[in-house]
């Protein structure tokens, strides 16, 4: 009977594992600044040489992007920023719809991971915009955000919601 007991709730468990994972995903999900969120990006080699090499360009580069098990295929990715711009730890932007016009992910046109080399604590801009909407004013969503490039590690980054016609229309 311990056996059968203890085989229901390992299946229970299962099961609402299962529900979890398959529950709707939503922007706040993914701006959840609760927990560190992971971003991987896939990218051609060639083309992320490419993208680190010339830090003044803003020339797109085709990639896939997975979070939280959804992968996104032929997005595109560039460099962003202005003082913030890095060889070793580039800001990136992910644009949804580069190369797929019109396409969203989560009501998003884009994000950026923001690489925080000017804000060594990672944290000040975060809790910054975090602080003006408890205040009620339109604040960019953050949450950060370790980002994997092609499987490997790359960095400590912070996740921002771009300000676009989206973003202006739900402030």
């Amino acid at each position: 009977a311990a056996r059968r007991i203890l085989a229901g709730a390992l299946l229970l468990a299962a099961l609402c594992a299962d529900m979890r994972e398959a529950a709707a995903q939503t922007s706040a999900d993914l701006f959840n600044d609760q927990a560190l969120q992971r971003i991987d990006l896939y990218v051609n080699t060639r083309d992320w040489y490419w993208l680190r090499a010339l830090p003044d360009s803003n020339d797109y580069y085709p990639a896939n992007m997975k979070w939280n098990g959804t992968t996104l295929t032929n997005v595109g990715i560039r460099l962003r920023g202005s003082g913030s711009r890095s060889t070793t730890k580039p800001a990136l932007r992910v644009d949804f719809d580069r190369y797929d016009a019109g396409r969203t992910f989560l009501g998003l046109s884009a994000i950026s991971l923001r690489n925080n080399v000017q804000d060594p604590s990672g944290v000040r801009e975060l809790l910054t915009m975090k602080t003006y909407r408890a205040m009620g004013l339109p604040a960019p969503r953050m949450a950060p955000a370790a980002l994997y490039v092609n499987n490997a590690y790359f960095g400590y980054y912070t996740l921002t919601e771009e300000i676009d016609e989206a973003f202006l229309a739900s402030v």
